[in-house]
């Protein structure tokens, strides 16, 4: 019977090109290594050992047998290696879903100071749009989430599966292109006058929780794009106009690609909070919330 045992026996054999040098790295004495291949010869009835010459080599029905099984084992390493970093308290793998409002760079610097203290989680990044957010914790598409927008949740739906705290405040600012016709417009823009030009919209990514979306008038043409950058793009274009984070886009309205405007209808800055499944409570998840908690950190992330 082939077995994990005889796996890592030839390989050390093999790495090593010597059985006492195989039984040094398996901290085990060299007759004990040299029984263990001969009980597995007479059960296998094949010669595994060639053993002529100063060095042990494979012979080549071993060789075959280590090749075709070293996927296998390295399957079992990592195996091996999720089994103890979950005893250690963290998570081997940690899916963070990003509200597409949040600048991805900050994201990014926030990541690399938990790649700073070498911790064995792999983190994987999805981003996800308003009610999205949320409803990647309810599915288990993700564990913990960044910018979840309040208001969308139904704490009678989610409170029994998710928590969740305060994350900060953003501000959105409506942008227009200094081509668009709305660009001449020196008062605030009436939401009637807002109604006869298209806006750009970011499509809500939840698939079990009813979807939302922001600062679209009654009867408006609506341009919906998967991304914020693909929003942000649309607007600079000219192919439509909408609400923004200021974050996002305060470089634009410095070098004058885009242009702010006051609307009779504004909107209040949108409140976020960081959210993450009951009962995945992790090192990695710790940490995360426990940083984000402090104020001066959340607002680095928020912008």
């Amino acid at each position: 019977m082939i077995d994990a045992e005889l796996l890592t026996v030839l390989d050390a054999i093999t790495r090593h090109g010597s059985l006492a040098q195989a039984a040094r790295s398996l901290d085990r004495v060299p007759s004990a290594l040299s029984y263990t291949v001969r009980q597995y010869e007479e059960r296998l009835d094949l010669l595994l050992i060639d053993r002529r010459g100063h060095r042990a080599k494979l012979t080549p029905a071993a060789q075959t047998i280590l090749e075709n099984a070293a996927p296998v084992l390295a399957q079992l390493g990592e195996i091996a290696q999720r089994a103890q970093t979950l005893a250690s308290g963290w998570e081997p793998e940690l899916r963070i879903a990003v509200d597409e409002a949040l600048c991805f760079e900050r994201v990014l610097t926030l990541i690399d100071r938990f790649y700073a203290l070498a911790m064995p989680t792999r983190i994987t990044l999805q981003p996800e749009v308003l009610s999205g957010t949320w409803d990647a914790l309810l599915e288990g598409r993700a564990t913990l989430a960044l910018g979840a927008v309040e208001g969308l949740e139904d704490a009678n739906l989610l409170g029994n599966a998710l928590k969740w705290q305060p994350l900060g405040d953003m501000q959105f600012v409506f942008c227009v292109a200094p081509h668009h016709p709305l660009a001449s417009e020196t008062a605030p823009i009436a939401d009637t006058l807002l109604a006869q030009h298209r806006s750009v919209a970011v499509a809500d990514t939840a698939r079990r929780l009813n979807r939302a979306s922001f600062g679209i008038q009654p009867r408006q043409d609506v341009l919906t794009v998967a991304s914020m950058q693909h929003k942000i793009a649309a607007q600079v274009r000219g192919s439509g106009v909408g609400w923004l984070p200021l974050n996002h886009v305060r470089d634009l309205l410095a070098s004058g690609q885009l242009l702010r405007k006051a609307v009779q209808s504004e909107r209040p800055p949108a409140r976020f909070s960081t959210a993450w499944r009951r009962g995945a409570e992790g090192n990695a998840v710790r940490w995360f919330r426990r940083l984000l908690a402090d104020p001066a950190e959340a607002a680095a992330l928020l912008g």
